[in-house]
């Protein structure tokens, strides 16, 4: 018995050794060469929280196509680039496909068959706070899309006047702050790693 229990201790000394040993990293294990070059194809990047946001978003299709969320993140200090606390940016991210029966002469859609809404296969997750890495040069949106109102018909909306004050950029990649990826490990990290020093808005 007392083999036994030296033997469990053993182990248990030997697996906190190796979790102790494994290096922190909130890129979720992506190399070194993907997080460079995250890096230099953001123009932008910074700490900050979504503000505001606006979901679902459909795309032009009449009964499926994908569903979009739109998100406002406010700056709180910045790593890479240049921004001040008067900008704030807005974000178009893919959240999935939908499918549904749509009337085009009600304009409603019936949910009574069931709305076919499955996570899209490459979903982006915007952190509801934390650090994110953008590309100020986005496109123009060439797609329309439609929101749905009170009354469930689907209207055609552009995206631009939903938030007029909020400049439109491209979302690249996020880190969340949470208990896995607290706030001074994350920042300590990309210092250490990538020399990307936070400078605090004021």
């Amino acid at each position: 018995m007392k083999k036994i229990n030296v033997l469990l201790l053993f182990v248990l000394i030997v697996r906190a050794a190796t979790i102790a040993q494994t290096p922190f990293d909130p890129f979720n294990l992506m190399n070194e060469k993907w997080q460079k070059n995250l890096i230099e194809r953001s123009t932008l990047i910074i700490e900050g929280k979504i503000i505001k946001g606006k979901y679902y978003l459909y795309d032009n299709s009449s009964s499926v196509g994908y569903f979009y969320g739109l998100c406002v993140i406010k700056p709180t200090a910045v790593l890479k680039g240049n921004t001040d606390t008067t900008k704030t940016y807005q974000v178009l991210v893919k959240l999935g496909e939908y499918a549904f029966m749509f009337n085009d002469v009600t304009g409603k859609y019936d949910t009574t068959g069931g709305v076919g809404i499955n996570p899209s296969d490459n979903i982006v997750s915007v952190p509801g706070s934390g650090i994110y890495f953008i590309n100020e040069n986005l496109a123009p949106i060439t797609i329309s899309f439609r929101q749905e109102s009170n009354s469930g018909k689907l209207a055609a909306v552009d995206l631009y006047s939903l938030f007029p004050n909020a400049m439109m950029v491209g979302f690249n990649y996020g880190i969340q702050y949470d208990k896995k990826n607290l706030k001074d490990n994350v920042l300590k990290f990309l210092l250490d790693k990538h020399n990307l020093e936070v400078k605090p808005l004021q």
